[in-house]
């Protein structure tokens, strides 16, 4: 089991000015963003380049999420992804999802398990020098 990390919110990469979780206003402004951000989860091999960033650019939020298994980790690099490239918040990201068919959703997945293996992999080293890793009884 890996062990909980946590940051105070200044560390964590994705908050400035509201970050991936700002609220946006405008039925204009929000469908771009959900169209914007269907549109590159319908691009398998540029969404994964999109979550890639968030694995090298917020090593402090993926450590965060990542280490905290209630979360979804899927959702989580997705959202983290729209938002690098696109600048869409995680609500507008969320509904972007939507306008996705079950094969672009199984995609879109698909390349987010390759994140989050990406992800285990910067990280390997720690886990294997026990940094990250708790005992089941600790």
């Amino acid at each position: 089991m890996l062990r909980v990390h946590f940051h105070h919110e200044d560390r964590e990469e994705f908050w400035p000015d509201g970050g991936m979780w700002r609220i946006v206003n405008g039925p204009a402004t929000r469908q771009t963003y959900i169209d914007a951000s269907a549109e590159l989860m319908r691009d398998p091999s540029a969404f994964l380049v999109a979550m890639l960033r968030a694995v090298v650019e917020w090593p402090n939020s993926c450590r965060t999420v990542m280490t905290a298994d209630p979360m979804n980790h899927r959702a989580w690099f997705g959202h983290a992804g729209c938002f690098l490239v696109t600048g869409s918040p995680e609500d507008c990201t969320r509904l972007g999802w939507h306008q996705l068919n079950p094969n672009a959703q199984r995609a879109a997945n698909q390349a987010a398990d390759l994140a989050i293996d990406a992800w285990h992999d910067s990280v390997r080293a720690e886990v294997e020098a026990g940094m990250l890793w708790r005992s089941a009884d600790a």
